[in-house]
């Protein structure tokens, strides 16, 4: 057959259109789209925490500067003063520890009392004439047992010494009103001793309670004193208390999965 320069032409015409067609039918197949980002794993859900409540406290350690301590009756005081007790009330299927008689306020049960030592990390120091010690759970401890249990010894706590916990109780006697414990606390908030005071009756004959908190340095007692008879000439301070707190466990409430 004789071929004709427009039958070449044609034949050209025709290869370039089905080239793309044969090059889209012999394509490699495409890639797959790469995954996306994998998610993130959720977050556990936080182990609830324990709360504990705080009542009061007389934190950390305290210190007590002592007269009278010698190398030879140290042991003998140290012992004494771990002979101050105090009543707990336990439960005796949590453990829980109050102050007061009563029920559980987690399992109702009858709270039963138990004598425990009412001082902890008791550290005599005949060198520095101190005694260091803080309080149990639970417990209040008065200077004036501290006194009776160093009084053996003969081993006394100066009243120029002595420096008042910034969280105490002070009993002031002589405050007998509603109106004379109130100039007590207005009295004992002019002086700056403390960072908080409240003053409050307990009962007729009986020293008024002051509780006070915080204070940049240790208020001493001589300073207390001098506050305490500004408010008025019949008040006295006659002892101060220190107190702990109880650990209540009580279930926080947990944290929410993010």
């Amino acid at each position: 057959m004789r071929i004709t320069r427009s039958t070449m032409l044609g034949m050209a015409v025709l290869f370039a259109l089905a080239a793309p067609v044969a090059a889209q039918n012999g394509k490699a197949p495409e890639k797959p789209a790469k995954p996306g980002a994998t998610p993130p794993t959720p977050a556990t859900p936080a182990t609830p925490a324990v709360k504990m409540s705080n009542p009061t406290q007389s934190g950390g350690t305290n210190t007590v500067a002592v007269s009278g301590l010698t190398k030879e009756n140290s042991a003998t005081a140290k012992t004494a003063l771990e002979g101050i007790t105090h009543t707990a009330y336990r439960c005796p299927d949590c453990s829980m520890t109050e102050m007061e008689k009563g029920q559980c306020p987690m399992c109702k049960k009858e709270l039963v009392a138990e004598k425990a030592p009412a001082l902890k990390s008791i550290t005599v120091d005949a060198d520095k004439s101190t005694i260091v010690f803080a309080i149990a759970p639970g417990a209040t401890v008065r200077l004036s047992e501290i006194e009776t249990a160093l009084q053996a010894q003969k081993i006394t706590v100066p009243r120029d010494r002595l420096t008042i916990s910034p969280n105490s109780t002070l009993m002031v006697s002589g405050a007998t009103s509603e109106d004379a414990v109130k100039k007590l606390e207005t009295e004992l908030k002019s002086s700056k001793l403390f960072d908080s005071v409240t003053a409050k009756l307990v009962g007729t004959g009986k020293p008024a309670e002051v509780t006070v908190k915080g204070g940049t340095t240790p208020a001493t007692r001589a300073k207390v004193e001098e506050a305490i008879a500004k408010a008025g000439p019949d008040f006295k301070l006659v002892d101060v208390v220190w107190i702990s707190p109880v650990a209540m466990a009580t279930p926080a409430t947990p944290a929410t999965p993010a």
